[in-house]
């Protein structure tokens, strides 16, 4: 294998393992959805635009490489075909799990997604519930702030 091919391979190579350690931070990112752990939420956003910026680095270098090896504007099947029968036994295998991680991750994330935009609902149905209700109390004097959703409080 020449240099090019080798560095095409070396590349895509480190952007499975980048899409894949993705893959753990979105798996990490609804568990913590489930569980409704805020901070944890937070942190691994923040997490994800790092990784996610280093993705956009490494898939830019890939296509540069890809396009040095001769490949330019190829799909995976594309390039297979050009390759020899020793080139294409490496990078077979290596273009089918990049695709399966990527299908993984964006299945992961409509996931997450969903929970993420669920919860948003729950949040404003009972933020609205706790404003419309028991704005009074038993003796008919309007509930002061600190008292609004403490019905527990009160003896029926």
């Amino acid at each position: 294998m020449n240099d090019s091919m080798s560095a095409f391979y070396d590349i895509t190579q480190k952007a499975l393992i980048q899409i894949q350690s993705m893959l753990a931070s979105e798996q990490e990112k609804r568990s913590a959805l489930l569980n409704h752990n805020t901070e944890k939420i937070e942190s691994l956003l923040q997490e994800q635009q790092a990784m996610m910026m280093k993705l956009e680095g490494l898939e830019k270098k890939r296509l540069a490489s890809q396009a040095d090896a001769g490949f330019l504007s190829l799909t995976s099947t594309q390039i297979l075909e050009k390759m020899d029968k020793e080139e294409r036994k490496l990078f077979a295998p290596l273009f089918t799990e990049m695709r399966h991680a990527a299908t993984q991750l964006q299945e992961l994330n409509f996931i997450s997604l969903d929970l993420a935009h669920a919860e948003l609902r729950f949040m404003e149905r009972l933020s609205a519930s706790e404003e419309n209700h028991a704005l009074y109390q038993s003796d008919g004097k309007k509930r002061t702030a600190s008292h609004v959703g403490a019905s527990f409080e009160e003896k029926i």
